[in-house]
């Protein structure tokens, strides 16, 4: 039986959720049975180049064990282990841990706690593309699609979204934004929409959430007002073009300069 199977019955509620979770258990104890850095039985055959690959396939699938199991029951692992050794975590919780801070020590998904850090200037741009016909492009243009003016929706939808990023990405910060603005260029020959949005904030953490999602958003719109000119119109290159505050500014490199 699977680890997603055995979660699947220990949240059924039947006659057999106890032995599944008994399953889960002698399941943690088998993945903590080879820690990191022990020899491993099979560390004295083959050659060496061959041992250290099979040590990395082992460590990955012991990693990703834990994942699963984490996922099914969030730090049921780490307070299994902990309850029979108060000094032990989970070498993968812990090591995740310290990469991603949306996890916390028992794998769980989290909110940052950004209370400590100090405030200062944010600033995110973010782009996305919608491509379509030349014909339904030149509609966009002209202002002749069947739902009004495209580019005007476009835009406010983009800075409502922005406004609103918190309520759409679940441990994204709520932030009070001191701007908010998208600007959409078409290159009606190509069938091109180009969309550009930025946010600012005062804040201790970044708004690139901000501008992706209106950048998305706005995206989107324009997909709903011309769709019924065409079905087959994509969405591109959802991007984050440069950001700036905080620990170090970062930009694409091959992303356009824009001071307005």
């Amino acid at each position: 039986m699977s680890v997603g199977e055995l979660g699947a019955a220990a949240n059924r509620g039947d006659e057999g959720d106890l032995v599944a979770v008994a399953e889960l258990v002698v399941l943690g104890s088998v993945l903590a049975v080879h820690r990191p850095g022990e020899r491993h039985p099979l560390d004295d055959v083959g050659e060496p180049g061959l041992i250290a690959e099979r040590r990395k396939r082992v460590a990955r699938r012991r990693a990703l064990g834990e994942l699963e199991l984490h996922r099914i029951a969030p730090g049921a692992l780490t307070q299994d282990r902990e309850q029979a050794d108060p000094n032990h975590h989970s070498p993968y919780a812990s090591r995740v841990g310290r990469q991603l801070s949306h996890l916390d020590r028992g794998g769980a998904a989290r909110m940052v706690d950004v209370g400590d850090k100090a405030q200062s200037d944010r600033r995110a741009r973010a782009s996305a593309r919608v491509r379509m016909s030349p014909e339904t492009a030149a509609a966009v243009e002209r202002g002749d699609a069947p739902k009004g003016d495209v580019v005007t929706v476009a835009r406010i939808a983009g800075i409502q979204a922005a406004k609103r990023a918190s309520e759409l990405v679940p441990l994204a910060h709520p932030l009070p934004l001191a701007h908010a603005d998208v600007r959409i260029t078409l290159d009606a020959p190509a069938g091109v929409v180009e969309i550009e949005a930025e946010a600012r904030t005062t804040a201790s953490t970044g708004v690139e959430i901000e501008a992706i999602t209106a950048a998305s958003i706005a995206a989107v719109t324009v997909y709903d007002m011309v769709k019924g000119m065409e079905r087959g119109v994509t969405i591109e290159q959802v991007q984050l073009l440069e950001k700036s505050g905080g620990k170090q500014d970062w930009r694409r490199e091959d992303a356009a300069d824009s001071s307005g």
